[in-house]
């Protein structure tokens, strides 16, 4: 009977807690086909579900045998899986149809572009803004806004709503959010979701977005280093993988961006 031998030691792995070889096992003996009972399903769905990995669950379900197809326990398993399925995103949406010159990042450059530029702090150029200057208040408008996207996304994601969660993610994407957080929780949920197609789409968009961002960045701040002769505090920040912030940290003008190296691993590893 196709399956057995692995079930048994399935059997021995589990009684062992070896997690990882108890799943292996199982899933060799669902890929033959085991029909004598559910055991190897009833563990591998649990084991998905439990760890809210839908697209592996779905699988498993998908290969239970024709005779066990309306058993109460699989037909549990596949409504919970339903449910899930109706919340999670179907599609990848990142070039959402916004005009480039509204979008929050542009508007926020522009805003920043009114404040004296960084003077490394040698010339009291911080000291020539109040905070009740009014492009002080946009900024603080827009800075604002986004958190309010990001917390209304993560309660949405808490609630297990990933499709709501998504379409704020995407949207702050597209508005050319200048920070990691939206892509990171869009990759965990596309990975979710089984988009793979869309997690390495959005993989290769981050990295391009904020090497470029990191680049441009890079330059500023070195101009300015070189114009305020601090050229070696600016490079130590760079060396060090550094932020260098104003105004109180009101704006960052260059950010070292540590996730860029992580999506590289990511990519490789699923592009290998």
């Amino acid at each position: 009977m196709p399956g057995v031998t692995e079930v048994i030691k399935a059997r021995s792995y589990l009684k062992a807690n070896d997690t990882e070889q108890t799943k292996c096992q199982y899933e060799s003996a669902v890929q033959k086909g085991y029909s004598l009972n559910l055991e190897p399903y009833n563990w591998l769905l649990r084991h998905y579900t439990s760890k809210e990995q839908w697209s592996d669950a779905k699988r498993v379900l998908l290969l239970v045998p024709a005779k066990f197809s309306q058993d109460a326990l699989v037909v549990e398993f596949r409504e919970v899986i339903r449910q899930r399925e109706d919340k999670l995103p179907k599609q990848v949406n990142l070039h959402r149809n916004i005009t480039t010159k509204d979008t929050l990042a542009n508007r926020y450059k522009s805003l920043i572009a009114q404040l004296p530029e960084f003077d490394f702090y040698t010339s009291g150029n911080d000291a020539l803004v109040s905070e009740d200057a009014p492009m002080c208040h946009q900024i603080e408008y827009i800075i604002s806004h986004i958190e309010n996207e990001l917390r209304k996304a993560k309660i949405a994601e808490k609630s297990k709503d990933y499709i709501t969660a998504t379409y704020i993610y995407e949207e702050l994407i597209a508005n050319g959010y200048w920070k990691p957080e939206p892509y990171n929780r869009l990759l965990y949920i596309y990975d979710k979701a089984g988009l793979t197609n869309g997690v390495k789409e959005l993989l290769v968009l981050a990295i391009s977005f904020f090497e470029n961002l990191q680049k441009k960045q890079k330059q500023e701040l070195l101009r300015l280093a070189d114009k305020y002769k601090s050229r070696a505090y600016a490079e130590a920040k760079i060396n060090q993988g550094k932020t260098v912030a104003y105004f109180d940290g009101f704006f960052e003008i260059y950010t070292p961006f540590p996730d860029i190296d992580v999506w590289k691993r990511i990519l490789a590893d699923i592009t290998a």
